[in-house]
């Protein structure tokens, strides 16, 4: 065990003794000042091992630069595959079963992301398979269970490594309900073993049926299947247009078959919803889509870096970012950190430092398009709307401004909406329930959804942003999406007027697994939108997204686009 290794672990080790401590001190609901000041102690000592060890990384750093690098590549790139996907290659079932036989399936490797994805992916196809079942089952009962499918679903993961060749839970629920009926109304007996009805025909049952196992094979067969021909060249929400294979063949007859998926996931979302059940996040297990602040010039990055989400105290702190900016810090400011992704005292220290030598004042944390990431990077959004530039505190019921006269924004036009939104930036969640949290209650209240539906719901169920965007546009006169179009960013694709190029002031709709996400267009990079909106990173914020899962952007009906909002 080196240096590094046996620092962390005597780290770990009083993170899991502090942790126990905590929890022990509370047990009689308060924490007195003798066991505060047990804890101070603990921290600081925490602290004190955090530094040696930043010292430790920057040493061996310095000596395996070059290894240390390409594992930080690799890394970056996400979960190592078992088997490559290839597109000028058919999918055959041969292949399928030799390759089944080897992948290898090890839950204690997956991380918290991972767990979280497939642990809900298990419990949303449960609930929705019972529901189903017993209302449209004639008393019969599925012999398929959420539990199977997840792990047909992890097992596929695992073999490709990547989590765009996993059939989302929702366009899988709906292949599944229109086939056979969850497995309990096969057509044929090839449905027996197949119930996706894979190599089940109107011509008849391909040969290779007989040589499934049983029905959890046939699963997995189906997983491997999209993954291999439907998947390889194509993202769900392009599948859901054009259900078609690498060769433009279709995956079924039925000339409508896409509108019949797309209109039964909407409704599995909806169910989803209504039931306070989470939507398998991608968030984390998509790493390919996150800036990863990697530059040619490794030693001081160019102008046109970025960092994708808040870095520092009480930041997201993704590691990229934090390489990107402990890489800045050091080519700018001389900061002699480990570039090492972690953000730990002496990165948020260097970070004040910065601060407090170039602006005079310091707290620590760098905002998408605050002043000190402009000041780093070189290029803030238009809306500078980090926190560490605005102590102005807006209520729930008080919107920033009337709402009525545009402003200027730089060489923008700002619509009333925008500085509506602006006027909460930094507003976050304070509970776990919605009817607990005054804001996001306020949000649904507004739409009419609260009493029948999010009363019930956590906030982190409830997904929040497209409340955020219709009240926004209510409070600046503008029309607003209501009842439960209102809190659902899909919805917004069918709004006011479609625009086909980013715009500062639009509304832009992505794609996501869980219902979708929306905001307000604040600003671009080379690949990511600057989206001002609710709900990211459990607050209100300017946050990147990647262009790539971009639906659409929208503007109200009234508004017409000034030419010099377009960014493009």
């Amino acid at each position: 065990m080196n240096q590094v290794e046996k620092l962390q672990a005597v780290l770990k080790d009083y993170e899991s003794k502090l942790s126990s401590l905590q929890k022990l001190f509370m047990s009689d609901g308060k924490i007195d000042a003798q066991e505060q000041e047990v804890i101070s102690e603990i921290e600081a000592l925490m602290g004190r091992i955090n530094q040696r060890l930043d010292k430790a990384l920057a040493a061996s750093s310095a000596a395996t630069s070059s290894t240390e690098e390409s594992k930080e590549e690799a890394s970056e790139l996400g979960r190592e595959p078992q088997f490559e996907v290839d597109p000028n290659k058919r999918w055959s079932f041969d292949d399928f079963m030799k390759e089944r036989s080897e992948v290898v399936v090890d839950k204690s490797s997956l991380t918290l992301a991972e767990k979280d994805y497939f642990e809900d992916y298990a419990a949303l196809a449960q609930k929705y398979i019972d529901e189903k079942m017993a209302k449209y089952g004639k008393g019969q009962k599925s012999p398929i269970n959420g539990q199977a499918l997840a792990d047909a679903a992890l097992k596929t993961y695992l073999k490709y490594g990547d989590i765009k060749k996993v059939v989302p839970v929702e366009m899988m629920l709906s292949q599944l309900q229109f086939e056979t009926f969850f497995g309990s109304r096969g057509k044929r007996e090839g449905s027996e073993k197949s119930p996706f009805n894979v190599g089940v025909y109107d011509s008849g049952d391909a040969n290779f049926l007989d040589q499934l196992p049983d029905m959890n094979a046939g699963i997995e067969m189906y997983f491997d299947l999209m993954a291999e021909d439907y998947l390889s060249t194509k993202d769900a929400d392009e599948l859901e247009k054009n259900f078609t294979n690498e060769n433009e063949q279709r995956y079924a007859s039925d000339k409508s078959y896409e509108t019949k998926v797309q209109q039964q996931s909407d409704h599995i979302e909806g169910f989803a919803k209504k039931q306070g059940l989470d939507m398998p996040d991608e968030e984390g297990l998509e790493e390919e889509d996150e800036p990863s602040g990697k530059e040619e010039n490794e030693e001081a990055p160019t102008a046109n870096s970025s960092i994708s989400a808040s870095v520092g105290k009480g930041g997201e702190n993704k590691k990229a970012d934090a390489v990107l900016v402990q890489k800045t810090l050091n080519a700018k400011n001389n900061a002699g950190l480990a570039v090492d992704g972690d953000i730990g005292p002496l990165s948020i220290k260097a970070i004040r430092n910065y601060q407090q030598k170039t602006f005079g004042w310091q707290d620590g944390l760098i905002e998408v398009g605050g002043k000190t990431a402009g000041s780093l990077f070189g290029n803030a959004s238009s809306s500078e709307n980090s926190a560490e530039n605005d102590n102005t505190t807006v209520t729930e019921d008080q919107p920033s401004d009337d709402g009525k006269t545009p402003e200027k924004e730089g060489k923008y036009q700002k619509p009333a909406w925008i500085s509506k939104a602006e006027g909460y930036k930094g507003k976050a969640e304070t509970a776990t329930m919605v009817k607990d949290d005054p804001f996001v209650k306020m949000l649904f209240q507004e739409l009419g959804t609260y009493d029948e539906w999010a009363h019930k719901q956590t906030v982190k169920t409830a997904n929040w942003c497209a409340a955020f965007v219709s009240h926004c546009l209510k409070k600046s006169g503008q029309p607003a999406l209501s009842y439960y179009d209102g809190g659902r960013a899909k919805s917004y694709l069918n709004y006011g007027q479609k625009i086909d190029k980013p715009a500062y002031g639009a509304i832009v709709v992505f794609s996501r697994s869980g219902g979708g996400h929306v905001g307000f267009v604040a600003g671009q990079t080379e690949s990511h939108i600057l989206t001002l909106g609710g709900n990211q990173g459990n607050k209100v914020c300017i946050k990147a997204y990647a262009k790539s899962k971009v639906q659409g952007y929208v503007v109200p009906s009234s508004w017409t686009v000034p030419e010099e909002n377009y960014l493009d």
